[in-house]
């Protein structure tokens, strides 16, 4: 069982089959620790657009992450098995709607080649894929590249038919290298680190538009 209790939760049911032929953005946030966002009640918002989303959307109040790495969290939500099995076969998301007649892709600022990462890729069979090497960008870090850049790549991928694509940012990992100043002091590791989640939020916003 759970070390963190069990308490009954909303009834969701009313929701199964709404999304049936939309199109899927499914958006991995690297590093980004929620007692940090306005969303769950942070004085200071790093990342307002992410807010604005959640006005309209469902928001999970208890959410819990595969520790310690976020390749593995994202193993067990595209193929929802414990990511102890990630060497075996999985039934992943992507491919279950390549199935159903959708375009698939996963597009990552960081390199496929980080932490095992490419076990991961191997599994999850999207059409298209692409890392910081495929797109190139015009700020590269020590990490990946800019998050308008691989945004700006998603968007030239989008057509008219039915989609789903992962974005990987970076955003929010360490070192917390960003091309231009953000809203808060950047004297401390602590403030460059939402300064880092403020620009990633802002290439979220590029996005949306």
């Amino acid at each position: 069982g759970s070390p963190c209790g069990v308490s009954r939760g909303e009834n969701l049911l009313d929701l199964r089959g709404s999304a049936q032929g939309r199109n899927v953005v499914l958006i991995a946030l690297e590093s980004t620790a929620a007692r940090y966002l306005g969303l769950y009640g942070a004085p200071q918002d790093p990342m307002p657009v992410l807010t604005g989303l959640a006005r309209n959307a469902l928001v999970f109040q208890r959410a819990y992450a595969v520790y310690p790495e976020s390749i593995k969290g994202l193993f067990s939500v595209l193929c929802s098995v414990y990511p102890a099995s990630k060497s075996a076969p999985c039934d992943a998301l992507p491919q279950a709607l390549r199935d159903r007649g959708y375009r698939t892709a996963l597009f990552h600022s960081g390199h496929f080649g980080y932490l095992g990462m490419e076990d991961v890729i191997r599994q999850v069979v999207c059409e298209t894929l692409a890392d910081a090497g495929d797109i190139g960008g015009n700020h590269q870090s020590s990490f990946g590249v800019d998050e308008p850049s691989t945004v700006a790549q998603i968007l030239r991928w989008i057509d008219s038919r039915p989609f789903f694509v992962a974005y990987l940012p970076i955003a929010g990992h360490h070192p917390y290298e960003t091309p231009e100043p953000g809203p808060f002091p950047d004297n401390h590791p602590f403030d460059r680190y939402r300064n880092s989640l403020h620009y990633g939020d802002a290439a979220l916003g590029e996005g949306r538009t």
